[in-house]
């Protein structure tokens, strides 16, 4: 009787605890293994959705600078070694910015929602709404066939002699701000340097041109410079 009584009672014991510890077992493998797989995916999805969004910043502007403007522009032509010079830069520039992308980035799942990806990502069509307004209000100076100079006015013209870099600026500080790097932010400081001197020497020249042209017209910011 003992021998069966103790033999019951370690069974019974041996069974409620496989009965209570294999259950949560599978319970805590296969809960694990869900949210590591939910969370992968989530990964996934949001840092391609962030890539996307980031790589699409620049990818936009391309075709319309070079296809959509050139074809829309009016004028005199300009040196063959302008255009040259200006492939060499920007299929650099294309390069670094594409291998840091593609090869070098890690954006965390909430990227999209970070401060400095949505205060970038404004700035940046911001920027680019400026810049394609700006080149439209150039474009419409001269009637087909004229090559003359004239004063540039409406939208950011009020205000700046270069509208148009102005907002080409801001656009890449935009896109540094949004993808947060030193390569995109080596660009948009190149940019501003670049862009800035030209807005200068064409803001001096519009002086020299046209006696009645605006005095409080800055050069590249509104109101400071």
């Amino acid at each position: 009787m003992s021998l069966s009584v103790v033999f019951n009672l370690s069974f019974s014991v041996v069974s409620n605890l496989s009965l209570s510890v294999v259950p949560t077992l599978s319970l805590s493998v296969v809960s694990n293994m869900s949210l590591s797989v939910v969370s992968t995916l989530s990964f996934s999805v949001v840092f391609n959705l962030s890539f996307s969004v980031v790589s699409n910043l620049s990818l936009s502007v391309v075709p319309t600078l070079t296809f959509v403007y050139s074809m829309l522009m009016r004028g005199r032509p300009f040196p063959l070694h302008v255009m040259l010079e200006a492939g060499v830069f920007c299929s650099l520039n294309g390069f670094a910015q594409s291998h840091y992308l593609v090869h070098c980035a890690h954006y965390h799942p909430t990227w999209t929602s970070d401060t400095r990806f949505l205060i970038g990502s404004t700035l940046f069509l911001l920027g680019m709404a400026i810049n394609v307004h700006s080149d439209y209000l150039l474009r419409n100076l001269r009637q087909p066939g004229e090559v003359v100079y004239k004063i540039p006015k409406g939208g950011l013209f009020h205000y700046v002699s270069g509208a148009n870099y102005f907002g080409e600026i801001v656009e890449w500080m935009g896109y540094a701000i949004a993808t947060w790097s030193l390569t995109t932010f080596s660009f948009a400081f190149c940019s501003l340097c670049f862009i800035g001197r030209r807005a200068f020497h064409h803001h001096r020249f519009y002086h020299e041109k046209f006696h009645d042209y605006p005095r409080s017209r800055k050069a590249l910011i509104p109101f400071i410079f």
